[in-house]
């Protein structure tokens, strides 16, 4: 069958529709029954017990600082110490992700249709949503993160670079490994001449951490809670490079763009026969090639520098490869134990690396994204019951997928 030649504005229409779809459908499947399960999963057995004892003055001791609880208190101190209450402030943090990364990308490029994409790959993927409907901070974290490099990307000539730092300072007060992002923000900074207003801010990024960890020891109940937070940093780093445990969902960092082994986070049985499900795996389809997209892209900036000349510092990829490469590379000679969720920031990266060429497919062949994004929606429907767990599904097909 010919396909009818459309303007661009009813393309564009098409589009927006089907973003429209899947963002609504992304929403409605973070927010429907957030309190299921009814119990803790996975780290919830930490997290959400954290943050309610910093609510009652109760001694804590966390690995990580102590801003992701403090955000979690919130919820718990207007909905209670439930799981609905545990898990609402990082279900409006994933919900912000989507139009966050939309944002991100409208300032990379002034792209429209990327936004879109982009947009619809956030809402639809699988490893996003049950971030969203658990107490977890990976979702928090991961939109500090982009909220960092959306203000450097935002960043106008003679504009402060405070919102820049503050958002570094947030960032780094949630899990130290967020500091990665200080990589394509500086790389940014330089490229655009501004890297000495933020290497001058890095103090005002020190005063957020050390403030934040401070008022944890202070509501710790500590005598003097500098001291005390002095003594928290160095017992959290000795813990975290001494770390021998193990667990039966860890992986190593080579196996996270192959999606190959998720984190379980519920499997129960019930008594029809049927199990509940709950996973971190991510879009199939989007997610393996959206790691393959990141060796073109990097094969082809390599072409084009070397072999066409031309200047690739300021092209979109390069930064964003960057971003890739910080939040990735730096667990390769890391040995204690880690999850396929520590390839989330770098998965973001991947995701908007993945837009460019969606985007650049566009303006010769939009038929050809459109069915792309038909299909990675049915693959995300079609994997949704190992996000949300409130959809029961056969032992024997959850057994080959996860």
């Amino acid at each position: 069958m010919k396909i009818p030649k459309l303007t661009p504005r009813q393309t564009w229409t098409i589009l927006l529709v089907i973003t429209a779809i899947a963002v609504i459908f992304g929403v409605f499947v973070r927010m429907y029954k957030l309190g299921y399960p009814g119990k803790e999963v996975f780290d919830e057995v930490y997290f959400p017990k954290f943050a309610n004892e910093y609510l009652h003055g109760v001694d804590v001791f966390d690995v990580h600082p102590p801003l992701g609880k403090f955000l979690m208190a919130i919820g718990i101190a207007i909905f209670g110490n439930i799981p609905f209450g545990w898990r609402i402030i990082p279900l409006l943090f994933g919900i912000g992700i989507i139009p966050l990364m939309s944002g991100v990308w409208w300032q990379l490029t002034k792209d429209k249709v990327g936004s879109a994409i982009i947009a619809i790959l956030m809402a639809i993927d699988g490893i996003f949503i049950i971030y969203s409907r658990t107490g977890l901070m990976d979702g928090i974290l991961f939109f500090f993160i982009f909220l960092s490099f959306f203000l450097m990307l935002k960043l106008k000539p003679g504009s402060v670079t405070v919102w820049v730092t503050t958002a570094l300072g947030l960032t780094v007060s949630i899990k130290w490994v967020g500091l990665a992002i200080l990589v394509p923000v500086l790389y940014l900074a330089i490229r655009r001449a501004r890297w000495k207003e933020i290497l001058f801010g890095m103090p005002w990024v020190l005063i957020i951490y050390v403030s934040i960890v401070t008022l944890g020891e202070y509501l710790n109940g500590a005598v003097n809670p500098i001291q005390s937070g002095i003594g928290w940093n160095i017992q959290a780093w000795v813990y975290q490079s001494t770390l021998t445990a193990t667990h039966p969902y860890s992986s190593v960092w080579w196996t996270w763009p192959l999606l190959r082994k998720p984190v379980l986070f519920l499997y129960d049985i019930r008594p029809d026969g049927l199990v509940n499900v709950m996973t971190t795996r991510g879009n199939t389809l989007v997610w393996w090639l959206s790691g393959v997209m990141v060796l073109v892209s990097f094969v082809w900036l390599l072409y084009r520098r070397f072999v066409q000349k031309y200047a690739v510092a300021d092209h979109p990829l390069t930064v964003l490869l960057i971003g890739w490469a910080a939040c990735y590379l730096p667990f390769i000679p890391i040995h204690r134990v880690m999850f396929i969720y520590h390839y989330m920031p770098a998965y973001g990266f991947a995701l908007l690396i993945l837009t460019y060429w969606l985007s650049e497919l566009w303006k010769t062949w939009w038929v050809g994204v459109i069915l792309f994004l038909i299909i990675a929606i049915a693959v995300s429907v079609f994997f949704l019951p190992l996000a949300v767990g409130w959809m029961p599904v056969a032992q024997s097909w959850a057994i080959t997928v996860i």
